[in-house]
């Protein structure tokens, strides 16, 4: 019987210029430990992104908007051919769910067909990363 995974989410909240990042399951959501974490009075929500039931090869657990890294290669020997690059984990609204987009090609990848191996960062922390 296959388990469902537990759904969670990543905040970002802002006070003045200190940003902090923390992740609540949906259960614990509903409870309001939000409230209790962080006055929504002074800080503020600015960022919510939900994982999609994908670990890299650390056993670190992807969210959207996380950026991947992946490499491929082709051939034997000293005639492999490497390439490599890099993937934001986004919602596709034109095909209603969750998939890999590379930012150079701008090209769509489902999350079953698409073999990444490290987070090397997210779009909101880590814009430096994307072209």
């Amino acid at each position: 019987m296959e388990t469902q995974r537990e759904i969670k989410f990543r905040y970002f909240f802002k006070q003045d210029t200190k940003i902090r990042k923390r992740e609540y399951t949906l259960d614990a959501l509903a409870g309001g430990v939000i409230l209790e974490d962080y006055n929504t009075l002074t800080w503020d929500i600015i960022g919510k992104f939900e994982n999609v039931g994908l670990w890299d090869n650390k056993g670190v657990e992807v969210f959207t908007e996380d950026i991947v890294s992946w490499e491929e290669s082709e051939g034997y020997g000293y005639e492999a051919i490497r390439t490599s690059g890099i993937a934001i984990v986004r919602y596709n609204e034109e095909r209603f769910r969750t998939m890999f987009f590379d930012p150079y090609t701008e090209g769509w990848y489902e999350l079953d067909d698409f073999d990444f191996d490290y987070i090397i960062g997210n779009t909101f922390e880590n814009p430096e990363l994307l072209p």
